[in-house]
């Protein structure tokens, strides 16, 4: 038998765009972007004449996040590694943009 001496966690779990590519698929979407960054190659961004609605993927350069509760001001996210790999959380806007609070801003 062998055995590492120092014991490390093992990485499981999903990252931001691991994990919207799940969501899509058990909610039987075709949705065949594996990374940040195909997603926002292969997906229609908002145009001025269209609202934001709760499910609209939001983009920034290396993270995907979803919106989730316009009326309170949420999205949901999977963290990397740094953070927390597989960590699926919803918090406010304000937590993870420091000057943004509402999506009216």
């Amino acid at each position: 038998a062998w055995h590492r001496k120092k014991k490390q966690a093992i990485y499981s779990g999903y990252d931001c765009s691991e994990f919207i590519m799940r969501m899509a698929q058990i909610a039987g979407l075709k949705f065949p972007w594996k990374t940040s960054t195909t997603c926002v190659d292969g997906l229609k961004a908002l145009q001025k004449n269209e609202s934001l609605q709760e499910g609209d993927i939001i983009w920034i350069p290396g993270h995907v996040m979803v919106v989730s509760d316009l009326k309170n001001n949420q999205i949901i996210e999977a963290r990397g590694y740094g953070a927390g790999y597989g960590c699926v959380h919803r918090i406010s806007l304000s937590e993870f943009f420091a000057d943004i609070k509402t999506y009216d801003d």
